[in-house]
């Protein structure tokens, strides 16, 4: 799981979630408001969960007094008011006037899928939105369900990984039933999935080499429901490879999520 973790730290610091709107402000050339953060951002089938929404504004010489959450579709149109974000200590809100507009909502998980979510301010009759983040609600597990592992090097490049292992992300619009045909093709199993990233982490049998590992990504992503696959390489505290030691330090910063 340590190693998932730092894995998603090092991807999230790579995600840029502004978005901006059509018009100026004298601070900013345009105002923004960055896309909600949502924790969790994976809930189960049939589950209902309190979810922790947070945003934050810039570039505006007067805050709103509070923030939209709105449902969408994936195009960002089509919006449902869900509830409000608060900076005011109170509602649901940590710290009073911190920039950071947080509240919480209760979302039920109906059926597999992504659920998007914008946020939209009114200030002076004039309305700003975001970009959506994407709830996943799925029927798999988040957490591992992997008994032992074991690691194997790389002969090439001294590069360690997880033998039996790869992570693997599918195309938004992908349904569960085609992952799972797409899986099962590649006599694979789930044993975790990373909600924010959206990241399968695949289980097999039989790829005990680095050379099998990486064929069998390589397999994986010869299928069009495919966006990545790639081995499970074991990083270091530090964010390096403890065989690859020209690898820059990843930046565990994760935004604004």
């Amino acid at each position: 799981m340590k190693r998932i973790y730092r894995r998603s730290c090092f991807l999230l610091s790579m995600i840029t979630i502004a978005t901006t709107i059509s018009f100026a402000d004298p601070r900013h050339e345009y105002p923004i408001i960055y896309s909600p953060g949502l924790e969790p951002a994976g809930i189960a089938v049939g589950q209902s969960v309190i979810i922790q929404f947070s945003g934050t504004i810039s570039g505006m010489a007067r805050a709103p007094e509070n923030l939209l959450v709105e449902e969408v579709d994936k195009q960002n149109s089509s919006a449902r008011v869900l509830g409000h974000l608060f900076d005011n200590g109170k509602n649901g809100d940590h710290v009073r006037g911190d920039g950071v507009y947080t509240g919480q909502l209760r979302i039920k998980g109906s059926v597999a899928g992504f659920r998007h979510f914008r946020l939209l301010a009114r200030v002076d009759n004039r309305e700003i939105v975001s970009s959506a983040s994407r709830l996943w609600v799925t029927n798999y597990p988040f957490a591992s369900t992997a008994t032992e592992k074991k690691i194997i090097k790389d002969s090439v490049t001294g590069d360690e990984m997880y033998a039996n292992e790869i992570l693997v992300s599918f195309h938004e619009g992908v349904t569960e039933e085609r992952i799972k045909n797409v899986i099962n093709a590649e006599n694979g199993h789930v044993l975790m999935v990373v909600p924010g990233l959206f990241i399968f982490q695949i289980g097999g049998t039989g790829k005990d080499t680095a050379d099998a590992v990486k064929q069998w990504a390589a397999s994986f992503q010869s299928h069009q429901e495919v966006a990545t696959a790639e081995p499970n390489m074991i990083i270091g505290l530090n964010g390096m490879s403890p065989s690859n030691k020209s690898l820059k330090p990843t930046n565990p910063a994760q935004g604004d999520r």
